[in-house]
Parts: C-alpha cells; structure tokens; sequence
C-alpha cells in the first residue's frame, strides 16, 4: 500500500448542484456564485480532513473486500445493452474505431441513475442501468463506465462534466472539426498538453477555481464543464492523482483508488449523436497516457 497521503479539494459537490438546477446560456456556462462556493469548499475540506485519518485496510489481489458492494467492477455487455450506441454511429466511424486507443460510447443523461453508494436507483427510469454509475460516468482510464467518483467524464443533463474525487480534469470545445485530424499539436489541444499537474494542495486548489470560472486562451476556453453540443469535438485532460481515497462502506474501512488505475490522459471525443431522450454518444481516441502525479502533504 502506498504509504504517502495528500488531502484532495473537491469542488464537485456545489458545482454539480449549480449545473444540475440550472441550465447555462448556450454561449457560455454560468459561473456559480464565489462566495457560495468558497463556503462549501471550506466545508467539504474539513469534513475531508478528517475522514482521511481512518485507518486502512490493505486490498485483497483480486480487488474484492468482503461487505463492500461491487461498486467499482465493469458493468458486462448485457447490462450496458440500454446504452448500446446507434448503429449508424458505428458504421460512419467504423474506420476510425479499427485504429488503436479509439472507442464509442453512449452516456445515460439521467444523473438519477448516476449514485455512488450502491448498484440499485430507486427510480423507475434506472431500472435499465443497474451497474456502477448508471451510464452516467465513463474512465477513459480504464474504457468501462464508472461510478461518477472515479470517472473522467460525466454527463448532467446536457453539461458535460470532470470533476470526480482526487482528479484534475480540463475540457474544451474544439467546434465542428473532424476528430481524425486533431492530434497533440492541434489548436486547443497545446494548453492540455503543457497543463502542469498540481504539486501542492494550494495549486490544486488555485487551477481548480480558475477552471470552474473558465480560463481563455489563445481562442478557446478551457472549463470543468461544457455543454454538450452535437457534432463538436471535445479535448479532455483527466489527470488522476496518485495517492489514498480513504472510504467506509458497511464498516469496513479501505482505499477507494486501490480500485482504481490512477493514470493522467488526454483523450479527444466527438459527440455523434443526442437522442431525444438527452443520451449523449461520443467516439473517441486516446492521445496521451503519462504516469499519476502525487500532491505533496504539507
């Protein structure tokens, strides 16, 4: 088990809230309240602080742990079926899902579905989507659908969002450009690449603010969450940090990330599809996997 620990500042709890009960203009997302979030932030970083100090267990080698729900195993082909992606998608990419580090993949626009303490929804909508997230949240990292806790992406609504625990991720809008011509030196795609990874618990905290207002550069606006437009191209960097999650589920005390393949990528998606029901369907190719970062402890 590693032995080194660093305290995480999650913003996703006030932001998810924001973007979930209220719809940002189609120009640009709106920008949650500074003092609202500060005061939350302030909460969930005490309440962080002092569930790291729970004592942990190793993980069994075949990641299970006896009285914690399969929360963090691959949903199987059949229970995914309800997410299958359109047929015509599969055919118009077929060439380019044969290369390497491409997939395609429907998200469930339901965030109901989307819990992460447990398999079952009580909703009636979700009883389609019984496995880890609800087909709400996909790992690039691990090419499976995930609880939205250790996801890279996750759809709410119409916003697409990165946001998940001890993870830094950046999206950008690239327009309509054709996903097989963007690679690491495209436009939009430089400042993905050059993103230096936070070293300390202050610069994660810094980047993560200016990213959740939106940071302009050289053309294009680099957020935590975009909207979801048909036919756009999007860039994401999902960077993963190495380290301990530490979590209690029926009494039992373990390392959430102990579950998980802590990775920093740059992946680059289009959306092909959104059916009536709000399902997003994106294509996508990895362009870049480098080893997880650590944050100091101070």
């Amino acid at each position: 088990m590693r032995k080194s620990l660093f305290f995480f500042i999650c913003l996703s709890s006030a932001f998810t809230s924001v973007v979930a009960q209220r719809v940002p203009p189609r120009t640009r997302p709106a920008v949650p309240d500074t003092n609202a979030r500060a005061a939350a932030a302030a909460e969930r970083q005490l309440r962080e602080l002092r569930e790291i100090g729970v004592q942990q267990k190793t993980v069994a080698k075949d990641k299970t742990v006896a009285g914690i729900p399969p929360i963090y195993r691959k949903p199987t082909k059949e229970e995914t079926g309800a997410l299958e992606p359109p047929k015509e998608v599969v055919d118009k990419y077929s060439e380019f899902l044969r290369k390497q580090q491409t997939g395609v993949v429907t998200l469930n626009a339901d965030e109901r579905c989307g819990t992460d303490d447990g398999l079952v929804s009580a909703e009636q909508s979700c009883a389609s989507f019984q496995f880890p997230g609800g087909g709400t949240a996909y790992s690039f990292r691990v090419d499976s659908y995930r609880t939205q806790r250790l996801s890279d992406v996750k759809l709410v609504k119409n916003i697409l969002i990165t946001d998940s625990f001890g993870q830094q991720g950046i999206l950008v809008d690239l327009g309509e450009q054709p996903i097989e011509d963007v690679d690491l030196k495209s436009p939009g795609i430089h400042f993905l690449a050059a993103f230096k990874p936070a070293e300390s618990n202050e610069d994660f905290r810094t980047s993560s603010r200016e990213l959740e207002i939106g940071v302009n550069k050289d053309g294009f606006l680099y957020r935590l969450a975009l909207i979801a437009k048909a036919n756009h191209t999007f860039g994401l960097r999902s960077i993963a940090y190495e380290g301990q999650s530490p979590r209690s589920i029926n009494g039992i005390a373990y390392d959430e990330f102990g579950f998980d393949r802590r990775d920093d990528v740059i992946v680059v998606f289009k959306i092909a599809d959104i059916a009536q029901n709000g399902n997003v369907t994106i294509v996508w190719r990895e362009l870049r996997r480098g080893d997880s970062p650590k944050i100091k402890s101070k």
